[in-house]
């Protein structure tokens, strides 16, 4: 569903560890994780944060645009 190089844009705000980051917000998969409790992806922000979400997470709040 998710893979390295795909335009996404969160559909929800996502309170992370350290940041906030807000509906609307878009970026790239940057890098993608397989952890032995599942996958999880590196997503660049166009705004220059990066951040890493379970796939769970990527479903709930993330839509692919590109």
């Amino acid at each position: 569903m998710f893979r390295k190089g795909l335009q996404v844009a969160l559909n929800q705000p996502i309170e992370g560890k350290k940041d906030r980051f807000e509906q609307g917000l878009k970026g790239i998969i940057v890098e993608e994780f397989d952890l032995p409790h599942g996958k999880s992806y590196r997503v660049q922000f166009v705004d220059g944060r990066v951040a890493r979400f379970p796939e769970e997470l990527m479903k709930q709040a993330v839509d692919v645009i590109g």
